[in-house]
């Protein structure tokens, strides 16, 4: 057989190969297609068991996909208790690994790694987010935390007040300001952090309950009283 003659087999061969290849990714990707949607379907029914087996079924054809693991992380943070933060903590992980630019996925491992008292291994994620995000208010929060774990107060009350500029209407953060003032011992600027609150979210119960709580600690019950009895009748017109 001549030279000449085994150049259209060559090509033939590699025509067949290359179609193969095409058929094992088309049948991978609806392999992929068919799981996510049956594990979606099932998490929005709330059957969490049955969609962590189909986005398991997702990683296994698929280990690189990112948004995956992302997926399985929010199911298990949404399961609560040890063992399932211990899962989204691995898939958190795995997630950032794959695609560092999910500052969502950055910004959970950082709480988790919080909870785990490793406030530096937080402040790291809250970092990542902050340099192509500087006005992101959860990073702000998360470095803000990790820096009042370590005891640096000022520090890290800088970072929440940044956070309260940007976000004037999340009551949690003032809580958490006041608190870390309380600690700081400027008890006067912990009042007036709850009182700015107050002003602006006049029926907000948080921060009724968490000044009546403040009322309290500092050794004025009758103050705290009058403040829960706000707060008991605001709670019915919430419901």
């Amino acid at each position: 057989m001549s030279i000449r003659s085994l150049v259209p087999l060559k090509v033939v061969c590699a025509l067949l190969t290359l179609a193969c290849f095409g058929c094992d990714s088309s049948s991978l990707q609806a392999t992929k297609a068919k799981h996510r949607e049956r594990a979606a379907s099932y998490a929005e029914k709330g059957q969490y068991q049955e969609a962590i087996i189909e986005y398991r079924n997702v990683a296994q054809a698929d280990p690189v996909d990112a948004d995956v693991h992302y997926r399985l992380a929010l199911i298990y943070l949404k399961l609560g208790g040890v063992p399932n933060l211990q899962e989204a903590f691995a898939a958190l992980s795995r997630t950032v690994e794959l695609d560092k630019t999910n500052r969502d996925a950055q910004l959970k491992l950082g709480e988790l790694y919080l909870l785990g008292n490793e406030p530096a291994k937080a402040r790291e994620r809250a970092d990542i987010v902050l340099v192509s995000a500087p006005q992101n208010t959860d990073g702000l929060i998360l470095k803000g935390r990790s820096l009042i774990n370590e005891k640096h107060y000022a520090e890290g009350m800088a970072e929440l007040k940044k956070a309260i500029e940007l976000d004037p209407k999340n009551m949690q953060t003032y809580i958490e300001l006041a608190q870390t003032q309380v600690f700081a011992k400027d008890t006067a600027a912990a009042e007036e952090t709850l009182k700015t609150a107050l002003m602006i979210e006049p029926r907000s119960t948080d921060i009724l309950i968490a000044l009546g709580d403040f009322h309290v600690t500092t050794g004025q019950p009758d103050k705290a009283e009058i403040i829960y009895k706000q707060a008991l009748d605001v709670a019915p017109q919430q419901e």
